[in-house]
């Protein structure tokens, strides 16, 4: 009878720490809880003062908040697996209606603005190595009418987001550097030769083909403008050069 009762009361006791021990753990755990949503250190399964180590999101976690959280990099949106647009900008998108221009536009751009830097720098040294007032007049023109078609030039073409060069091309170069080494009647008659008429003739077909078939209508509006200048150019070229050539 004794081994019974000693039995009972060993049970009894037995259940009754178990059920004290179980109450505690579910006080500790609800503190916990309360700790985490308020932004406690504490997590779960831990007593109040155990410092709480880094936490690893799965790799199947929802991700909010900003892109350091729970040990996570990238944007929001990376990391929740979606997909996202960058800005036109970070695209590297040219400017607005680059996309559009035709071969043929971008070309005649660029040849006109070599032709027109060309002219400037000839016209230059027209200025200081002529001899003929009228070489030295001509020089003048187009230094100015040149450089002012350059310039607008470069506004059409920034608005479209083409880089344009911004010196005339190697046989020009090449010709500068002649120009530059000659003084005189033989300067004139070079200068008239080369910049005047021959490159006039060039400029005034190029302008005219693009100012018939230009697919882009600022482009195609700048050479219709530019156009009546030219020919003016032309004709004084060839009058420049009736007046330095020798009469034969």
């Amino acid at each position: 009878m004794r081994k019974i009762t000693s039995r009972f009361v060993s049970t009894t006791l037995a259940l009754t720490v178990a059920s004290l021990m179980t109450c505690a753990i579910a006080q500790d755990v609800g503190s916990n809880k309360g700790a985490a949503a308020s932004g406690g250190a504490s997590s779960a399964g831990q007593g109040p003062n155990v410092p709480m180590g880094p936490i690893k999101a799965g790799p199947n976690a929802a991700v909010t908040g900003s892109p350091n959280t729970a040990g996570n990099s990238g944007s929001p949106a990376q990391m929740a697996g979606t997909s996202v647009t960058p800005s036109p900008s970070a695209s590297g998108m040219m400017g607005k209606g680059a996309a559009n221009l035709s071969r043929a536009d971008r070309s005649f751009m660029t040849k006109a603005a070599e032709a027109g830097f060309a002219e400037v720098e000839a016209g230059k040294i027209a200025q200081s190595n002529g001899a003929h007032g009228d070489v030295k007049k001509f020089g003048e023109h187009m230094t100015t009418d040149h450089g002012k078609a350059n310039d607008e030039l470069k506004q059409i073409a920034a608005s479209k987001g083409v880089t344009l060069p911004d010196a005339p091309d190697r046989s020009h170069q090449r010709m500068a550097k002649q120009l530059r080494n000659l003084n005189g009647e033989k300067f004139d008659r070079v200068y008239a030769r080369e910049a005047g008429v021959k490159d006039h003739k060039s400029a005034v077909a190029l302008f005219t083909r693009e100012a018939q078939k230009g697919s882009d209508p600022d482009v195609k509006s700048f050479a219709q403008k530019t156009l009546p200048t030219l020919q003016e150019h032309l004709k004084m070229a060839q009058s420049m050069h009736d007046s330095v050539m020798p009469i034969k």
